[in-house]
């Protein structure tokens, strides 16, 4: 699903921010068009006006499905966009408003919990986009250190 996208939007909200900036990232090092949406409230709503055909999603939410999180899936199922659901426990909660589910257990409990298995599905996801695209991967990879390199110099 991933692959075939046009654009990829990563939501995630709260300490799951950090996990959507992460994916997109990573995919944009992949050459692929992807952002992450991790606005909270009415400002959610200007990612959800630019949601259209041709995009997937992969919405990242554990513990409780906020209210963003429920109306994110909604729109995608109502734009008819395919949808990646990483969570913990919520997949019967969200049932019917995502296209699949990837279980992401977290060890740890309150404040204290880990990512590192979610960390572990998205660069799962990321390594199998690589392999599919093995040369414009490599290509990429090479680019990005020619980039960096150059600014190394200049700095």
């Amino acid at each position: 699903m991933i692959d075939d996208a046009q654009r990829v939007l990563v939501f995630g909200i709260g300490p799951n921010s950090a996990h959507a900036e992460y994916l997109a990232m990573r995919l944009v090092r992949l050459r692929r068009n992807a952002i992450a949406v991790t606005a909270r409230g009415v400002g959610l709503a200007d990612a959800l006006l630019d949601m259209r055909k041709g995009d997937a999603l992969v919405a990242i939410a554990y513990e409780q499905a906020a209210p963003e999180v429920r109306i994110t899936l909604d729109r995608a199922r109502e734009l008819r966009l395919r949808s990646v659901l990483v969570t913990d426990s919520l997949g019967l909660a969200l049932a019917g408003r995502f296209t699949v589910a990837l279980s992401a257990r977290r060890a740890g409990s309150g404040m204290y919990h880990q990512s590192g298995i979610t960390i572990v599905i998205l660069d799962a996801l990321l390594m199998a986009l690589a392999a599919r695209h093995r040369a414009s991967a490599l290509e990429a990879a090479e680019e990005l250190q020619r980039l960096r390199d150059g600014i190394a110099r200049a700095g």
